[in-house]
C-alpha cells in the first residue's frame, strides 16, 4: 500500500536458514520454527495477512543456502532437505603425477 509505511508480518527467519523463503503472486512461503522446535513451511497470504502451516519438515532443511522456490502459478513449492551427511577422506599418491613441464 502506497504510503502505508513498513510493518513486520512474519518473524525473522531462524539462524542459518536465511534462504528458506519464496515469494509468489499471492503469498510468501517461508520456514518457521514453532515453540516446540518443529520446522514448518508456512504460507502468509498477502491479501488477508493470514498465516497457515503447509508442511512439517521430516528432515533438516538445507542451511546456509537458498533452496525454496514456488511455481509461478503457486501450484507447487520445492525445497532441499538434508537426508544424510557424511564425509570421505581420499589420499592421492602424487609421486606418479606430472606437474607443469616436469617429467618423471
Amino acid at each position: 500500500v502506497i504510503g502505508a509505511g513498513e510493518a513486520e508480518f512474519v518473524a525473522p527467519l531462524p539462524p542459518n536458514f536465511w534462504g528458506q523463503w519464496a515469494i509468489g503472486k499471492r503469498a510468501l512461503y517461508f520456514l518457521e520454527v514453532d515453540p516446540q522446535g518443529r520446522r514448518l513451511i508456512t504460507r502468509f497470504d498477502l491479501a488477508s495477512r493470514q498465516k497457515r502451516t503447509l508442511y512439517q519438515f521430516q528432515q533438516l532443511p538445507v542451511q546456509f543456502d537458498s533452496s525454496m522456490s514456488v511455481a509461478p502459478d503457486e501450484s507447487f513449492l520445492t525445497w532441499a532437505q538434508l537426508d544424510s551427511s557424511s564425509s570421505d577422506i581420499f589420499v592421492l599418491d602424487t609421486s606418479e603425477l606430472v606437474f607443469g613441464s616436469e617429467q618423471p
